[in-house]
């Protein structure tokens, strides 16, 4: 059962329960478990027209637009050298590093989680090896 349902029958008292706390957004590409640091989410959206960015590598999907700004779009399952699911309902999640929007697709909804699950994502590293330059 869990932590809701407890609460929703009551036998949780709400008063001394606390929320959990959120540390990973759990994403999956590829049949492969991605932890990201919540830190660095700032978004997560359904996938709306991604528009070609050409001469870009093939990891870069394109780029979207989002409240007027552009962010690029990093395929997880291209970068991984597999081919995404094409009935899958793909998710972005938009981060930020130093100061610049960046989003990589997930072929399901994220799980926000107290504990990683899979790869623990290194931000810095991923961005500087996967980013659009």
């Amino acid at each position: 059962m869990s932590y809701e349902d407890l609460l929703k029958k009551g036998l949780l008292p709400a008063d001394e329960v606390e929320a959990p706390v959120i540390n990973f957004c759990v994403i999956t590409a590829a049949e492969k478990r991605m932890s990201i640091p919540i830190s660095a989410v700032k978004e997560i959206t359904d996938a709306a027209a991604i528009m070609p960015l050409p001469g870009s590598p093939p990891h870069i999907r394109g780029l979207i637009q989002l409240r007027g700004v552009v962010i690029p779009v990093v395929d997880l399952s291209r970068l991984f050298g597999t081919r995404s699911n094409p009935h899958a309902s793909k998710k972005l999640i938009i981060m930020e590093y130093r100061g610049e929007l960046f989003s990589v697709m997930s072929e399901e909804s994220p799980d926000l989680l107290e504990e990683h699950d899979g790869e623990i994502v290194d931000i810095d590293r991923f961005f500087e090896e996967y980013r659009v330059k």
